[in-house]
């Protein structure tokens, strides 16, 4: 296939546009609020209630926006140059195409690795034999050191692990799932934050590779680039970003090994934790600085395609958040940005609960006056959030699909607010089941 490209630019007609919906989200809300305060049937005051949640999505939309992704000097780029980077490549059961297409996209980069180190973990579906065989012969040639190893199933920390234990030269650790295909300027972007050295990670941006592929693949695509362009951005302009996408993401090499013993053995009372491998190397990270998001470090992956496998990866990312929600307000600088905007994450949550079951029981919803404003504040939302996908271009979409994608966005806002809803607290009830979830099969091609 043709290895995909993207590119990210803030444009100032997202930025006009963001503030003109935000007016009219505004006025249809103070529009509801007066309704709910007029009708008989309705009790309490959602006064405060309307107020912070529209203060809470401006503000987020706004430091959102005005994050930029960081730049260096030529002084600053040949120190960055000198750095001896290493690649990890855990491989557990995937698609034999994807890890090709996978190490490819790390061959034609324009800023190539000193290492790159994968581990096939055990894997009982696939035979690698001869991608490893081509692919070492390859990589000789860029003058590329491979290492690969072939070991017994112990999980995807200990798969990176074994890569950090050969690799005791490298500065900085990059993680890269088997199924990523990295844009030809990821790691040159990527180690752009490294400048400053208080930087001790960097979050790339993931983008659905096979988000055409149907309905259910556009609405998660939808929403995981928005979590990114909206939510991490904003942390990113605080030096906080609270998850890394292991899809790609850049370490401080201290940070690996320093952390080495305590990353391998997890356990939640008394469970071992197998995933939420990303969250917990970025929680290590912000103890010793700052972690940052490099919109412009872009990579592609595979989303689920069938509701089963979404359902158990989003079930895996809810236990993980909730676990790692713990460790965040246990070992967080009580005086640290960080610290608090998770605090108001969780507060967030629960007034949404809170103002879902105020309205059922109010009868808010079988109002002929309120329900269309119920209906048209969460779709211009949506449509406010993914107004974030139109700042990424991709070589394997026109502009007329991204349109397709911004247009559906409201789905975003039915599926997260039904299934998703369910599925997290219902997450937060089963947080010891820690197995992996998925992977047991081949489910995502190429």
């Amino acid at each position: 296939m043709t290895q995909p490209t993207a590119t990210y630019s803030h444009r100032r007609i997202v930025f006009v546009a963001f503030i003109v919906m935000t007016a009219i989200i505004a006025w249809l809300v103070r529009h509801a609020y007066h309704i709910l305060n007029t009708d008989k049937t309705s009790t309490g005051d959602l006064n405060a209630l309307w107020f912070i949640t529209f203060v809470a999505l401006a503000y987020n939309g706004i430091i959102a926006l005005l994050e930029r992704p960081r730049k260096v000097t030529t002084s600053q780029q040949a120190r960055l140059d000198k750095l001896n980077v290493a690649i990890l490549v855990p491989a557990y059961n995937e698609d034999l195409a994807l890890l090709k297409n996978c190490l490819i996209s790390i061959l034609i980069q324009t800023r190539k690795p000193q290492t790159v180190c994968v581990t096939n973990d055990g894997s009982d579906k696939v035979d690698y034999t001869i991608l490893r065989r081509n692919a070492e012969a390859t990589y000789a040639k860029y003058g590329i050191k491979l290492v690969w190893n072939d070991t017994p199933n112990h999980g995807k920390r200990h798969a990176q692990m074994v890569g950090v234990d050969h690799t005791p030269d490298a500065d900085i650790y990059i993680t890269v799932d088997s199924d990523t295909i990295l844009d030809r300027h990821a790691i040159e972007e990527g180690l752009k934050p490294f400048a400053d050295p208080a930087v001790q990670s960097v979050a790339g941006i993931v983008l659905p590779l096979n988000m055409d592929k149907n309905l259910l693949t556009r609405v998660s695509g939808v929403w995981e680039i928005n979590s990114q362009l909206i939510d991490r951005n904003g942390q990113s302009l605080f030096d906080s970003v609270m998850v890394n996408s292991g899809c790609l993401a850049l370490y401080n090499a201290y940070i690996l090994r320093k952390y080495e013993d305590a990353y391998l053995n997890e356990e939640f009372f008394g469970v071992p934790v197998k995933f939420s491998d990303d969250s917990l190397l970025t929680t290590y990270a912000l103890q010793h600085g700052k972690t940052v998001q490099q919109a412009t470090a872009i990579s592609f992956s595979s989303t689920p395609e069938k509701v089963s496998h979404h359902i158990r990866r989003y079930n895996r990312w809810m236990r993980g958040s909730f676990i790692r929600t713990w460790w965040r307000f246990k070992y967080l600088d009580m005086q640290s940005y960080a610290y608090w905007l998770h605090m108001f994450k969780w507060f967030q949550t629960l007034l949404s609960v809170y103002v879902f079951w105020f309205l059922l029981f109010s009868g808010a919803y079988t109002n002929g006056d309120i329900l269309p404003y119920l209906i048209a504040i969460p779709a211009l939302i949506a449509y406010l959030q993914s107004l974030a996908t139109l700042t990424v271009r991709r070589s394997d979409q026109s502009f007329s699909q991204q349109l397709i994608d911004f247009a559906i966005s409201p789905l975003t806002v039915v599926w997260s607010m039904s299934v998703l809803r369910i599925c997290r607290w219902y997450s937060y009830a089963t947080c010891k089941k820690t197995g992996w979830g998925t992977r047991k099969k081949v489910e995502v091609g190429l």
